[in-house]
């Protein structure tokens, strides 16, 4: 990632593109650089629409990224031309995470040779897989096409990852493949059982950039456990369950998947060799044997993090819907009504369609960067209410304080899961 002499700012950390699939017609390329205070490790990402009904989707997903991008940016973005796919500049970045979103309008046809050409749609995957570790896959199909089809005929590399369930809305897809936040993961286990694996996914998950809490080297001495437990939890995109033979027994790890499963924080499994399956698990990945030392072998640990990794994707969209849909339910109760100011921000009108609130509902504890997204025109109007929605009460006492002081100075009303309903309901 180059730097700014002048600014010390980042010269670009992200990548944006947009560029028909191969075969579809008209043909449309674009590609901007953006340079983004605080982003934690740069980014590329490439919308692809593999089939003409995919196009306009695809195109509005990018267009509200774009806005987004720029809105944010310290400059201007810088306009390259076409998007460029192998010899693009972004893959001399080790660290940047090359993301690409294949728009599926139909099933893509199974490739003409491995690695040769991109003459279809399918090409193209496995070549973009096959250029590094850092490449990313996160495809989304169109309403209506068979989602178990749709990569039937594409390679294991390509067609392991879980499409993308992004309800047909180019906003959540616009959300799904760029995250402002570092990624983060909380993983819970038997320690008896899976301390090697947990180790090992540890040092996976830190060496792919994530924010990762394990309770043998994240734990705060002298601090109450289940407070810490909580403040950990809520703050994370995913919860990653170790089902290990004994993981019943483990008290510990049992309120950690209700506290996540309450509070709508995906959990994933990871069931090592005679472990039972737990209920309420988002998705689950089976390990057939473990190596002599009771570690992964090398491929499933590569397995095991692109897994994390998919559904760590798909978690704060999931969590952020959830929430959305009580302000909207709420609204609709008063009489009132919700729509999308774009951003992550709701407004919600009453039955005259007068604008009585702007809602961020994330449900994530609140951070300043939530408080400056509420700073918008929309929030100041006269009789407005900013709302930010999240799980506050689980915030360490000092940043609860501070999130409450910005919010008052602000005027921007706290609220959690179980009152933001009747507050919005009473609001219209």
């Amino acid at each position: 990632m180059t730097m700014s002499a002048r600014s010390g700012l980042p010269a670009w950390n992200v990548v944006l593109q947009f560029m028909t699939g191969p075969g579809v017609s008209p043909a449309s390329s674009s590609c901007k650089r953006f340079a983004i205070a605080g982003l934690q490790r740069p980014i590329r990402i490439l919308f692809l629409p593999c089939h003409p009904s995919a196009v306009p989707m695809a195109l509005a997903a990018h267009d509200i990224l774009d806005a987004q991008l720029t809105a944010r940016g310290v400059a201007m973005p810088y306009f390259c031309g076409v998007a460029r796919t192998g010899d693009c500049m972004a893959w001399s970045e080790p660290a940047c995470e090359q993301v690409l979103v294949p728009v599926i309008g139909a099933d893509l046809a199974a490739p003409a040779q491995p690695h040769g050409g991109a003459s279809n749609a399918a090409d193209f995957i496995v070549d973009w897989l096959a250029c590094g570790p850092m490449a990313r896959l996160l495809p989304a199909v169109m309403p209506g096409v068979s989602t178990g089809s749709a990569l039937a005929k594409v390679p294991l590399q390509a067609s392991r990852a879980n499409a993308v369930p992004w309800g047909g809305s180019p906003q959540h897809l616009a959300a799904i493949a760029f995250r402002w936040q570092r990624r983060s993961a909380f993983l819970s286990y038997r320690r008896q059982d899976a301390a090697p694996v947990a180790d090992q996914i540890f040092d996976g998950l830190g060496r792919a950039g994530y924010r990762t809490y394990v309770d043998r080297f994240c734990g705060t001495a002298g601090s109450y456990f289940p407070d810490e437990l909580a403040e950990e939890l809520a703050d994370k995109d995913v919860v990653v369950v170790l089902e290990s033979a004994n993981i019943r027994k483990s008290t510990w790890t049992m309120w950690e998947v209700a506290f996540a499963h309450r509070y709508r924080i995906g959990v994933v499994a990871i069931q090592l060799p005679g472990a039972p399956a737990l209920k309420r698990i988002t998705d689950r990945k089976s390990i057939a044997t473990l190596n002599r030392s009771n570690q992964l072998f090398g491929a499933d640990l590569d397995d095991v993090i692109e897994f994390i990794a998919l559904n760590t994707a798909l978690g704060t969209p999931r969590r952020a819907a959830f929430y959305e849909a009580i302000v909207a339910s709420a609204a609709s109760s008063g009489g009132g009504s919700s729509q999308s100011l774009g951003d992550g921000l709701l407004q919600v009108v009453d039955r005259k369609g007068v604008s009585k609130a702007v809602v961020l509902a994330h449900g994530r504890p609140g951070i300043l960067s939530d408080v400056r997204r509420l700073d918008v025109p929309a929030a100041q109007a006269t009789g407005v209410t900013p709302l930010l929605v999240g799980q506050h009460e689980h915030l360490p006492a000092t940043a609860a304080d501070d999130l409450k002081w910005i919010a008052g100075q602000r005027g921007i009303s706290l609220r959690g899961r179980f009152d933001t309903y009747m507050h919005v309901k009473n609001l219209c």
